[in-house]
């Protein structure tokens, strides 16, 4: 990533002064948009200033006391792959470039220096970065539509609409098909705190949730985990006996709660097999969920597949209407329920 004006970052490396200096003055940094954060003058003092400045790009000498321009490259890819490396070398240090070109460097030049012709690789390593920026974030974007379609897939089945997206199961990779547990995340006292927060307090609250789950979600094993309702996350894991839900139950609440503050509730699913079976799975953890009114308080509720009313569907009962009551009486949203 470039600074936060918009340059990427350069630093030089030689271990002659009378070089360093030619190199800050005889480059146009300005109008290649590059700016030089840092000068070392051995392989050593310059492995210690790239992780101290994080360069995007690195000119320096190939031989040096010390560590030479190779190991030193080397060092830094191991850091970061990414970098460019543009390597300056005696004319008697040929197998020294082409052993530099093959371990990865961006380009060699031969001393005396040609400034025009160094400028000219500059920025050819400059554009060669912007590439790869304009890569990544192609790729992020890519991959973030690609969750959201896939939390939406995945909503749209948990509410029983499958014909919309019916045409988006190529997203889902089959994980589902081999058996799967779902978990239920609902914040404590929710309506409560829905009227204490302001509508940023709200965002970041949810947000600094979600962050929490997708990290332990990603260290323990978990398939996906995505916000459902307001206060409310879903979390599918492959299919967890009843002491494990237990176990699994009791860490995602002290989770929360060590993290946010946060009290939260957890109601599990019996296993399921198959993407048509989230709904089941859903009603199943919530319905498990209701025996947090009669203990008031916070708790890890499994779930059976006998609570639920798995033929409703089936006989074109209001589903949607259903949940959206419980919902309702949940949050004790008194107008929705009038």
């Amino acid at each position: 990533m470039s600074g936060a004006d918009g340059k990427f970052r350069v630093m030089l490396v030689d271990d002659e002064p009378i070089i360093l200096r030619s190199l800050k003055a005889a480059i146009p940094w300005d109008e290649l948009e590059l700016e030089v954060v840092g000068e070392a003058k051995s392989g050593d003092s310059a492995l210690k200033l790239a992780r101290e400045v994080s360069p995007h790009m690195i000119i320096s000498d190939i031989r040096m006391p010390g560590m030479d321009g190779i190991t030193l490259m080397k060092e830094l890819k191991a850091d970061q792959a990414r970098r460019l490396i543009i390597f300056i070398s005696g004319y008697g240090e040929f197998e020294y470039a082409r052993e530099a070109l093959r371990e990865g460097a961006f380009d060699y030049l031969l001393k005396p220096i040609d400034h025009d012709e160094l400028t000219e690789t500059i920025a050819r390593a400059a554009r060669t970065l912007e590439k790869q920026m304009a890569d990544d974030q192609m790729l992020h974007s890519i991959k973030v539509l690609s969750l959201l379609a896939r939390e939406r897939m995945l909503t749209e089945f948990i509410e029983g609409n499958r014909s919309p997206l019916q045409h988006m199961q190529w997203l889902e990779d089959s994980e589902l098909e081999h058996g799967y547990t779902m978990a239920v995340i609902q914040l404590d006292h929710y309506l409560r705190l829905n009227e204490q927060w302001s509508m940023d307090e709200k965002r970041l609250w949810l947000f600094a949730v979600r962050n929490v789950l997708e990290e332990w979600s990603v260290q323990h094993g978990g398939l996906t985990v995505f916000p459902f309702r307001s206060g409310e996350w879903v979390l599918l894991f492959p299919s967890l006996a009843r002491e494990r839900q237990e176990d699994v139950g009791r860490d995602l609440v002290q989770l929360i709660k060590r993290n946010t503050k946060l009290s939260c509730s957890v109601g599990f699913s019996s296993s399921m097999a198959g993407i048509d079976r989230l709904g089941t799975a859903y009603e199943t953890a919530v319905r498990a969920l209701y025996q947090r009114f009669y203990s008031g308080e916070e708790g890890v509720f499994i779930g059976t597949a006998d609570s639920v009313m798995e033929t409703a569907s089936e006989a074109g009962y209001p589903k949607h209407l259903e949940s959206l009551m419980v919902e309702s009486i949940r949050t004790l949203h008194k107008e929705r329920l009038l």
